[in-house]
């Protein structure tokens, strides 16, 4: 059974202009360094600047070592700067749902439901029936530097994502049903032109009926974030943001009746 708790304590946009500011792609889509500097100097609020704190530099011969203890420094005061921002405000007790729109690909739905997982719920020789399973093995040096991180900046940042296989379809519709009754809370473009929406649950009842539907699903797998859900686990936290993802994303439904 793949369980997924609220997030006690998130740090979310006031509003769409805010997400926008703010967003990034994950840090290991970029070739190299260089790239994560050129988006900062175009887009200096994006989160980047604490979860690559070595690539927020005047110029790029002035960039600090991945990880150095200067780099966890300036992190920390990015990190403090971010939860004082007025582009931010504090959410409690949540689900959420995430939506990416491919302009290629209309019809589509890539949505997912967002939380908390348990560590231990990871599969692992400590935990041979654990529900979560990895699709690789992971570095132990680059864990290590994630976790230290989440331990400079007093946050996790970014998700892990993972694949169910949904195959009857009810995690799928209860999102779509949810996402189609009302207008998501705020959404922000990426670099190619796709959409990314997200929608905030804090209502007890609606919280509990996503839960119970995904408690339909015997096992999970890491898509992306292996490194992530290590770093947390390395820390203690005992849980990890992640988004549970249908593994088959469908056209919508009513064409297909």
């Amino acid at each position: 059974m793949v369980t997924i708790n609220p997030i006690r304590h998130a740090l979310v946009p006031v509003d769409s202009g805010a997400a926008q500011r703010l967003c990034s792609p994950n840090y290991d889509e970029f070739q190299n360094d260089r790239e994560i500097w050129d988006l900062l100097k175009g887009q200096p609020e994006s989160v980047l600047r604490i979860t690559m704190p070595h690539c927020n530099a005047a110029t790029p011969e002035e960039m600090l070592s991945d990880g150095s203890p200067e780099a966890l420094a300036l992190a920390t005061g990015m990190m403090e700067e971010l939860r004082e921002s007025t582009a931010t405000r504090v959410a409690e007790g949540l689900l959420f749902l995430y939506e990416i729109v491919d302009p290629s690909r209309p019809g589509v739905r890539q949505i997912g439901l967002g939380g908390m997982a348990a560590t231990d719920d990871i599969r692992t020789e400590a935990t041979p029936n654990g529900v979560i399973i990895r699709n690789e093995g992971i570095r132990e040096e680059k864990a290590r530097g994630r976790a230290n991180l989440i331990e400079a900046t007093q946050a996790i940042i970014g998700t892990v994502n993972l694949s169910v296989d949904d195959s009857e379809e009810h995690l799928l519709g209860a999102m779509q049903d949810y996402a189609d009754a009302r207008p998501c809370d705020f959404e922000a473009s990426d670099e190619v032109g796709n959409g990314h929406r997200i929608w905030l649950i804090s209502a007890p009842e609606e919280i509990a009926s996503f839960r119970t539907v995904l408690a339909e699903e015997p096992h999970a797998y890491v898509a992306d974030g292996n490194h992530r859900s290590a770093a947390a686990a390395m820390r203690g936290t005992g849980e990890f943001p992640t988004v549970f993802f249908p593994a088959r994303p469908r056209g919508d439904r009513a064409s297909l009746r």
